[in-house]
């Protein structure tokens, strides 16, 4: 998968059943976001395990890049996208913990 870069939407493109973000405006959106407020991420890799049954609980792994130092997040939510942007946010609370 390649990287995803805080450029444009336009660079999300990945076959990675893992974490394609071919069509992830959620991703996008928020790194876009950031990249305004003057936090430059980059979303390396993704992992995203579904929940199941009853109330559904999602966990996604990021792999992130900021200041050329990786690292990983993990975020849970009731959906994919809401545990997309905690894991997010919990890489860069490890990139700048307080």
């Amino acid at each position: 998968m390649g990287d995803l870069d805080t450029a444009s939407p336009a660079a999300l493109t990945g076959d990675d059943t893992r974490g394609s973000c071919t069509d992830d405006p959620t991703l996008a959106a928020l790194i876009g976001a950031l990249s305004e407020k003057g936090v430059k991420v980059r979303v390396l890799d993704r992992a995203r395990h579904p929940g199941a049954g009853g109330p559904a609980v999602h966990t996604v792994y990021v792999e992130c890049e900021l200041g050329g130092t990786l690292y990983w997040g993990t975020g849970v939510g009731a959906n994919d996208a809401v545990a997309l942007c905690k894991g997010v946010a919990s890489a860069i609370g490890r990139a700048h913990p307080a």
